[in-house]
């Protein structure tokens, strides 16, 4: 069926205001990332441990978990056309401090601040895309915010690596800051004219109060619906600790295990990004198939657990080679996770539940885990080496598989009854 007129420009304004959201977060992993892309010409800078490093990622992730949570409850109460762009300046002014490289202790601090303002963006703009975007182009919202991750970090790593071979690794942060700035003032520009009300946005309160014959509304229903949160929140958790552990280490990991050098061992981390962007897709088709998003997950975490292994093999029989397809497979599979639970099951299930809420949430889950990805793995291998690092992967990952396979049985338990 043909559109009119009038459905032709509600369409293409919906495919611009999903572009522009997708600009916004992309361009926040350059502004959070330009600290952790760095990692060896810091740590050489200030001459630190890998403790001392991931302490400054630690506490941005806490503050950016901490701040899902909060946002996930109170996105749908923002204006939006302020709050991205404050987001993004204040982003933008912390990393105009860390280009002048000022003294090491003062970088924690910063970057506290750093992830707490950045926190606001995911709930909201994926609150402002359920508001505001039709179902007939919901798929294509979760295919191209599926991919900001992945394209954000592949951006801020390649250009890194860049810096690096000239060593002037502190210019990331310049460019992070004239990315912020300029998406902040493309925001307050551009989402006034976007921001038009899609006639199948969230289902109303008193719209749910009336249905009574909706799940949601049966005590059963929510029990169930609560421990689906609290499955999809453990695979979160432990999705992140995984990706952000990986994206955080592999080129330090590079260095001391095969002697490469910083501006080398960046680029081969571009591997990472580059299979996270097949990954979303990837876990786009599978769901499709499966029509369910913990078997689908469980299936990514339970493959990974195995990759995980193997690199632990590559790296102690020194198979560079097959150390560096495992760590493209382990991000695939990770990313494909984080996309499932964090765009796809938000934007579709905006009927039953605020996007931005389920968004949020599972958001915070997995920020926990990467807050442990910085410090607690830099900590493991300064004490246990890489070998204790991956070890306790495997631990990780492969009992949240298990618990992920006995919840999916009792939960088909549940259903057949």
């Amino acid at each position: 069926m043909e559109l009119t007129n009038e459905a032709k420009i509600s369409n293409r304004r919906e495919i611009i205001l999903i572009i522009l959201c997708f600009l916004a977060y992309t361009i926040s992993y350059i502004s959070r990332y330009s600290y952790n892309a760095n990692v060896n010409p810091i740590i050489e800078y200030y001459s630190i441990d890998k403790a001392q490093f991931g302490l400054v990622g630690t506490l941005f992730f806490a503050a950016y978990g901490v701040g899902q949570f909060v946002n996930a409850f109170l996105c749908r109460k923002y204006n939006k056309r302020i709050i991205i762009p404050i987001a993004l300046t204040i982003s933008a002014a912390l990393n105009l401090v860390l280009f002048f490289r000022p003294p090491f202790f003062i970088y924690k601090y910063l970057w506290l601040i750093n992830g707490f303002a950045l926190s606001m963006l995911w709930p909201t703009l994926l609150q402002t895309l359920a508001e505001h975007i039709s179902a007939r182009n919901v798929k294509l919202s979760v295919i191209i915010m599926s991919v900001t991750n992945a394209v954000g970090t592949l951006v801020v790593y390649g250009i890194s690596a860049i810096f690096n071979s000239f060593k002037i690794y502190q210019y990331i942060f310049l460019i992070a800051l004239i990315f912020a700035l300029l998406m902040a003032a493309s925001w307050l520009i551009f989402y006034p004219k976007l921001a038009v009300k899609s006639k199948t946005v969230d289902i109303k309160k008193e719209d749910v109060k009336a249905k009574k014959q909706d799940d949601m509304s049966n005590i059963s229903s929510k029990s169930i619906f609560i421990s689906i949160l609290v499955a999809m929140g453990l695979l979160m958790l432990v999705c992140n600790l995984v990706k952000d552990g990986t994206t955080t280490w592999v080129p330090n990991i590079l260095k001391d295990s095969f002697g490469l050098g910083d501006s080398f061992s960046l680029v081969l981390t571009l591997v990472l990004p580059i299979c996270g962007v097949a990954g979303t897709l990837i876990a786009v088709f599978i769901n499709n198939k499966l029509k369910n998003y913990m078997t689908s997950s469980f299936l990514l975490m339970a493959f990974s657990t195995l990759a995980v292994g193997i690199v632990l093999l590559a790296l102690n029989l020194n198979i560079f080679a097959l150390a560096l397809i495992m760590f493209g497979l382990i991000s695939l599979m990770m990313h494909g996770i984080n996309n499932l639970l964090t765009s796809q099951a938000p934007l579709e299930l905006k009927g039953k539940v605020s996007g931005g809420l389920l968004g949020g949430l599972l958001n915070g889950c997995g920020y926990i885990g990467s807050t442990i990805s910085s410090f607690g793995l830099g900590a493991i291998a300064d004490n246990l080496g890489w070998n204790g690092v991956f070890i306790f992967l495997i631990i990780t990952s492969g009992v949240c598989s298990l618990i992920a396979l006995v919840f999916i049985f009792i939960m088909k338990k549940v259903k057949n009854k």
